[in-house]
């Protein structure tokens, strides 16, 4: 993949999400190509408005044409021509072309560089690519390093390579800005002001101020695309707080069913040696349920606790069950055993996993480890969630 085609496809059409203007009118444009030389080229091209198919032309006499609709007043567009069916970014060459109104001939070679534009849309297509000069500039030096044969064998070089992309990206903005200040009568202005809208939203001040230079046309279409821009991206942080506002709701309810005073729910789950324990069978003891895993630091350095517990009351009505979780995000059954051997673990030892489900934890909403359940003799839950002294005091308390 050439890092060329891969920043301008950043920047052609990755400033902000595709959201259009709301335009009443549309226009017809047509787009007209020749091949020159004599390198044989094409068999079809295909034409892109916005990264999608959207047409294709055969190649005859090493010409070729598209016809196309273009909405609104003054209507902008960006489309490609590539000798590919393919819209992603995969090296294949390509004509980059800012649509608006008014046709557009095109030549190039076989392989679609050297290109010129003339016709009545022609104004356009070129004062974009002039914005896109020092930029196109700067990804012609990378796409030269990571052609050449030292990029594929020096990782300094590839790491340098991949900073400088980064940095252009952000010096790409303050270019177009530069461009918007010192070009305001182009006609590509409003497409790239309401691009770098998208870009910067909601820091969006200076661009607002850059617009009341513009053309009339120009000023309408940024306007009209901001309003656009604006209305979806005030619909997505809506649609955001609905969810978490449900997502929240739906925990805090998850979380009351096993509440202090909630009587506990019932498992069945595997110990290390595949025989299958339940809760209820200790039904009529205290039982303290640890949920925990290889894998957390924290939880093994709450196993010293739960081992003085253990040591001190199992003798006296306490059950102490450790629930593993290890397999439910990462970890395995072998590293839960090793974990349970290095830190001497005498108490029941179970794995939360069941025809690759995780029942026990659904059922006592574990979404972080540790977490813990401590149950009386009719199965009620009295504590949860002790840590360290809290723990001791709390086993000693009804215990003693």
């Amino acid at each position: 993949m050439k890092i060329k085609t891969y920043i301008l496809y950043i920047l052609i059409f990755g400033l902000c999400p595709k959201v259009q203007a709301t335009f009443t009118s549309m226009h017809k444009v047509l787009i007209t190509g020749k091949l020159t030389g004599t390198t044989k080229g094409p068999e079809i091209l295909y034409l892109f408005l916005d990264n999608k198919l959207t047409d294709s032309s055969r190649v005859t006499d090493r010409c070729y044409s598209f016809s196309i609709s273009v909405s609104g007043m003054p209507g902008m567009t960006l489309a490609s021509i590539k000798d590919s069916k393919s819209g992603s970014i995969d090296g294949h060459p390509s004509i980059t072309l800012l649509i608006g109104k008014g046709n557009l001939n095109v030549s190039s070679t076989a392989k679609l560089s050297h290109v010129a534009i003339s016709g009545t849309g022609a104004p356009l297509v070129n004062d974009y690519n002039e914005a896109l000069t020092l930029v196109k500039l700067a990804t012609d030096t990378l796409n030269a390093l990571i052609n050449s044969e030292e990029y594929s064998k020096n990782p300094k070089l590839r790491a340098d390579v991949e900073i400088r992309t980064s940095y252009l990206n952000v010096s790409m903005e303050e270019h177009l800005l530069q461009y918007l200040s010192t070009h305001p009568k182009s006609v590509a202005s409003g497409y790239i002001a309401s691009k770098l809208y998208g870009r910067r939203y909601p820091d969006t001040l200076e661009i607002v101020k850059l617009i009341s230079h513009l053309p009339s046309d120009q000023k309408l279409f940024a306007r009209r695309s901001f309003d656009s821009f604006r209305k979806v991206k005030e619909a997505e942080s809506l649609n955001i707080q609905i969810h978490q506002q449900a997502e929240s709701k739906r925990k805090q309810a998850l979380e009351e069913e096993v509440a202090i005073g909630k009587q506990a729910k019932d498992f069945n789950l595997p110990d290390s040696s595949g025989k299958m324990i339940s809760l209820s069978s200790f039904k009529g003891k205290y039982i303290f349920i640890d949920f925990w895993a290889s894998w957390c630091g924290p939880c093994r350095a709450e196993n010293p606790n739960v081992q003085k517990v253990f040591d001190q009351y199992s003798s006296r009505g306490l059950t102490v069950i450790g629930i593993s979780v290890d397999g439910k995000s990462y970890g395995s059954k072998k590293s839960w055993i090793n974990a349970v051997k290095q830190d001497g673990m005498r108490w029941i030892q179970l794995l939360d996993s069941v025809n690759g489900d995780h029942p026990a934890s659904k059922l006592y909403n574990v979404n972080a480890i540790p977490r813990n359940f401590l149950i009386d003799p009719t199965g009620k839950i009295i504590a949860k969630d002790l840590r360290g002294d809290d723990l001791q005091r709390k086993v000693t308390s009804i215990l003693n």
